[in-house]
C-alpha cells in the first residue's frame, strides 16, 4: 500500500477520530450533549446530530450506516439517543458549554 486510504477506510478513520472528540468533550462536561451548533467544535456538534438522526431512521425501520459496535460505543459512554429538542434545555443551562442556538 502507498499510503492511499479508500473513502471507506476514511469513513472509519472519521467516525473513530469523533467518538474520540465526543469522549474529550464528556471529559470536560460530563455527558454527550453536544449542541448542534457547538461553536468549539462545530463538525462533533453535527456528527452527534447525525448520529441521533441514523438511529432514529433504524427505529422506523430505514436502514443506517451505524454497526452494533459503534452504537454499543456510543451507549457505554451514555449517549443521549433521544431528540436534542429534549436535551437542549439542559445544554442551556450550561454555563461551561459555548453553544449558539
Amino acid at each position: 500500500a502507498i499510503g492511499f486510504a479508500w473513502s471507506f477506510d476514511r469513513y472509519i478513520i472519521n467516525w473513530e477520530l469523533m467518538f474520540k472528540k465526543l469522549l474529550r468533550y464528556k471529559n470536560q462536561y460530563g455527558d454527550c450533549l453536544v449542541p448542534f451548533n457547538y461553536s468549539n467544535d462545530k463538525a462533533l456538534g453535527y456528527w452527534v446530530h447525525r448520529q441521533k438522526r441514523i438511529y432514529k431512521d433504524i427505529q422506523t425501520g430505514r436502514k443506517g450506516p451505524i454497526t452494533m459496535k459503534r452504537f454499543k460505543m456510543l451507549d457505554s459512554i451514555g449517549f443521549a439517543w433521544e431528540s436534542f429538542s429534549r436535551n437542549r434545555k439542559i445544554s442551556l443551562n450550561s454555563s461551561k458549554r459555548k453553544t449558539a442556538f
